[in-house]
């Protein structure tokens, strides 16, 4: 019986080998078509290969400015293809504005960010999801006043963005110079789209940084310059670089017991001719080297005048 039972079985391991369902070494349950079937080295060679592929694609999305190519390649399963074509100046309008609805936020907030950003996209992009997408968008210098205005009012990260757009309403940055963040009160301060009044406010900020930042502003008003000119060292020297700094302050700056500061003066392209003398002997060399040069151009410049009359 158990001879019958074995060569009954051995006639259908026969029969499945010959129609294919089986190989000899590998038994029933193992079996795989030959079509599935790739060797270990070509298997490394179309990964690579593949690898290689997907770097061109990259390359050509990040470089190409021809549109028909950048309409192609938007369409790639790559999301860093795609990443790059939305961050491409030269893609086309229509390809932005598809690309601005991708289901990867960094394709988003590549177009958030891009110079050609159509408008229509914005208000979408104002209110994504993705707080990383919002935050590229507050900071793009093409973002429209409204959407920035939104943006004013989003959660920290974005408004402190917003508020260093120079695009951003001056109304809306005065509005902020009262905002509890010291990141957001520095932001406008940097701000050159910041009214002189706010700036003026800023300048009597508690916080050092707040001040720095309205020193080192070219918006600055002379009268707010003029009293952080008593401030502290790193304030004295943003004030004694700003080129709207009065010039009888930058004389009084000259004799500041601070190098720094004295060094940034003789840098300024305001500093009167007075301040230059004086810094011409300053005990550090290189700011007397700098004071003098500048001055000999003075001098020749008023001699040559002289000579002429």
């Amino acid at each position: 019986m158990s001879r019958w039972i074995s060569g009954y079985l051995n006639k259908i391991c026969i029969t499945l080998f010959i129609l294919g369902f089986v190989r000899p070494d590998r038994g029933f349950s193992q079996g795989v078509p030959d079509s599935l079937k790739v060797e270990d080295q070509e298997f490394r060679r179309l990964m690579r290969r593949s690898r290689e592929l997907d770097e061109e694609q990259k390359a050509r999305a990040k470089r190409t400015v021809n549109p028909r190519v950048l309409r192609k390649l938007a369409q790639d399963e790559n999301e860093s293809v795609r990443f790059y074509v939305a961050s491409n100046r030269y893609t086309p309008y229509e390809t932005l504005v598809a690309l601005a609805s991708d289901e990867s936020p960094s394709v988003r907030w590549a177009v958030a960010v891009n110079d050609s950003i159509p408008s229509e996209v914005m208000p979408g992009l104002a209110g994504d999801t993705d707080i990383v997408v919002r935050m590229g968008l507050a900071a793009n210098l093409h973002a429209t006043v409204d959407v920035l205005a939104k943006l004013a009012e989003d959660i920290l990260p974005v408004r402190r963005r917003a508020a260093a757009n120079p695009n951003m309403s001056p109304a809306i940055l005065t509005d902020l110079a009262r905002d509890a963040d010291i990141q957001v009160r520095q932001a406008v301060a940097r701000n050159i789209s910041t009214l002189p009044q706010a700036l003026e406010r800023l300048a009597l900020d508690a916080v050092e940084a707040v001040r720095v930042a309205v020193a080192n502003n070219p918006s600055t008003p002379q009268g707010a310059l003029t009293v952080l000119s008593t401030d502290s060292t790193s304030v004295r020297q943003k004030v004694a670089g700003n080129g709207n700094t009065p010039r009888l302050m930058l004389l009084h700056l000259a004799g500041d017991s601070i190098a720094t500061v004295r060094r940034a003066v003789s840098l300024n392209v305001n500093t009167p001719k007075k301040a230059l003398e004086k810094l011409s002997y300053d005990s550090e060399k290189d700011i007397s080297q700098v004071a003098r040069g500048r001055l000999a151009k003075i001098l020749r410049k008023e001699i040559e005048e002289d000579l002429e009359r």
